[in-house]
């Protein structure tokens, strides 16, 4: 358990350190963007983009497909490293979220699926990007310990320093 726990902490870190624009509104070729998956394929992640916030034109349908499993609930926030970063749901009954990275919004490489480290959960999903007005990142994602019809309870993850502070309830 505490592998995964490391693996995400130094992702966390890695990105907290490259610093802390959120999403790609810093971009001055998309400001807008947009990313989605169809019913039509539950392991391709599209992504749209916009000038003004309200018309979204296709930037790359099927940009993402991960090596294994599906791509749920994406979500991207862009680094000033250059890079942009996706979270994602991989499966409809495991504990794991999934991390790519893409320079262009169109060719995406994945970086790694990690298992979230808390005794009984039986799924993960949504997992979103959040920066703190301190500029912290953190990774909110819903647990359950009953499967997908069960309860599903918000949970953050933040990088302080290596390891990360495990399970702690968003606003705490």
């Amino acid at each position: 358990m505490k592998r995964g726990w490391g693996a995400l902490a130094t992702l966390a870190a890695a990105l907290w350190a490259a610093g802390t624009t959120v999403g790609a509104q810093q971009d001055a070729k998309a400001p807008y963007v947009l990313t989605s998956f169809s019913n039509a394929s539950q392991s391709a992640m599209d992504v749209h983009a916009s000038e003004d916030g309200a018309r979204f034109e296709p930037l790359a349908l099927k940009a993402y497909v991960p090596p294994q499993g599906l791509i749920r609930d994406p979500s991207v926030i862009k680094r000033p490293d250059g890079f942009y970063y996706v979270v994602y749901t991989t499966g409809w009954n495991n504990d794991e979220i999934g991390f790519a990275r893409s320079q262009d919004l169109k060719a995406w490489t994945f970086l790694r699926n990690l298992k979230v480290p808390l005794p009984r959960i039986t799924n993960t999903w949504a997992p979103e990007w959040f920066v703190d007005d301190d500029g912290s990142v953190h990774v909110i994602y819903s647990l359950s310990q009953n499967g997908p019809n069960g309860q599903f309870q918000p949970t953050s993850s933040r990088p302080r320093t290596p390891p990360c502070r495990a399970g702690a309830r968003p606003g705490r």
